[in-house]
């Protein structure tokens, strides 16, 4: 391990790598390893993107081990899955298209549909919207959209039209992955709200009415109403607890740490040789990093197994849960500069299809920073602006990257947060 042994308190890269990350992958790789055993699951899908760091990890693991786990890892994405999803479902469907987020535009949302630039003017036209599509939007507005969208013939054509050409196709990925066979299984992924588990399930059961879907995640703030709680299952933060370790936590930085090196799955074509990916993009914009990244991983999983054989004493994973929440309130929640250079600068997008790329901390002014205050944002939540002002992707490290006070105001930011996921807990 000398990489890690030479590391010094600049190289926060490789620091961050040794301490905080590789310890956080590998401990939840073996919590979920551990749990597909107890619930009698013999193959593991790893979910494209977030899977990617996670599946080479269990890959690792499981040499060193006698379980006989099936680790495998799966192209798709919710928009691959959704696409094929709406039709079953247009309610829902509207609800997927019609949900929250950075820089919301009428554009990004019919995206989400798979509609053209001329289709969504027309789809505006016909349910009154007549600002421009490319205006961003407010969750008030976004809201009165989705009562609206109903009623456009033009949308609901379109939807209905591109759904039914692409279910076939995932149908066939998903059976040649195995997915509709017997062999129990479940899938692995970042978390958040589960949907992607959802969606899977209720294609599969147009085929294979009786399939239950097991999922493994680092963390869920919510899982579909309608969904059984037990067969979401979480590591670090779940839904109605741990309301501190979702404060300090930035699921968009897990992301793009344990991403893949391709770009996003957005559908599926059929060719002599099978059903294969059809990638957004060739590559990912981090692919360098994600290398990096992924080189570093494995080196400290093969460091920690070789401490693991000569320890005499077996430590369970559930028991790094406090130590490694510690590690995350400064990784996460109290980066150094350092740390924001380097992570800080991965290219991200939060939305379902892979526009409007950002810098994971962008650059922000301190007016901004205020926004994320506790009154301010109790309010935004409360009574939506019709317009939004600049967000960041990971707000600790925008708040590091203005140098002004940085500890002082991460806390009243992170004081916001607590309050929200406090009132959202009041409310569920």
């Amino acid at each position: 391990m000398e990489m890690f042994e030479q590391a010094t308190v600049k190289d926060a890269f490789q620091m961050d790598y040794a301490f905080v990350i590789g310890p956080m992958l590998v401990s939840f790789t073996e919590w979920l390893l551990e749990k597909a055993k107890e619930d009698g699951v013999k193959r593991l899908y790893f979910l494209a993107r977030d899977g990617y760091a996670l599946y080479h990890v269990a890959k690792l693991l499981l040499a060193q081990s006698s379980e006989n786990i099936d680790c495998r890892y799966l192209y798709c994405s919710r928009y691959s899955l959704r696409m094929a999803e709406y039709h079953l479902d247009i309610t829902k469907a509207i609800e997927y298209i019609c949900l929250d987020g950075i820089e919301i535009t009428f554009y990004k949302m019919m995206k989400r549909a798979g509609l053209s630039l001329s289709v969504t003017e027309q789809v505006a036209q016909e349910i009154s919207y007549y600002e421009s599509v490319h205006t961003v939007i407010g969750r008030k507005q976004i809201g009165i959209i989705r009562e609206q969208l109903i009623h456009s013939t033009t949308f609901i054509e379109y939807i209905s039209k591109h759904s039914c050409k692409e279910y076939p196709l995932v149908m066939g990925y998903l059976e040649q992955e195995g997915l509709l066979g017997d062999v129990p299984f479940g899938i692995v992924d970042s978390g958040w709200v589960g949907s992607m588990q959802r969606s899977m399930e209720k294609l599969i059961k147009t085929k294979k009415p009786e399939i239950t879907i097991k999922g493994y995640y680092f963390g869920l703030y919510e899982i579909p109403k309608d969904q059984n709680n037990n067969n979401y299952r979480s590591y670090y933060f779940s839904p109605k607890r741990n309301i501190l370790r979702k404060t300090y936590f930035s699921n968009n930085l897990f992301e793009c740490i344990c991403s893949s090196e391709e770009g996003m799955t957005v559908s599926y074509i059929h060719t002599k040789d099978g059903y294969q990916p059809v990638f957004e993009k060739e590559s990912n914009p981090n692919q360098d990093q994600i290398r990096r990244g992924l080189t570093a991983l494995r080196l400290y999983a093969t460091y920690y197994l070789n401490q693991k054989s000569t320890s005499k004493r077996e430590v369970m994973p559930e028991e790094h849960l406090e130590t490694l929440e510690d590690l995350l309130y400064y990784f996460s929640g109290h980066p150094v500069y350092e740390e924001v250079s380097f992570f800080g600068n991965f290219v991200f997008c939060d939305d379902v299809i892979g526009e409007q790329n950002q810098n994971l901390a962008a650059k922000l002014q301190a007016s901004d920073v205020k926004d994320q205050y506790i009154a301010r944002r109790i309010k935004a939540k409360l009574l939506p602006d019709k317009h939004r002002k600049n967000e960041s992707a990971w707000i600790y490290g925008s708040i590091v990257r203005i140098r002004k006070k940085p500890n002082v105001q991460i806390e009243r930011a992170a004081l916001g947060r607590y309050a929200l996921y406090l009132l959202k807990n009041l409310q569920l």
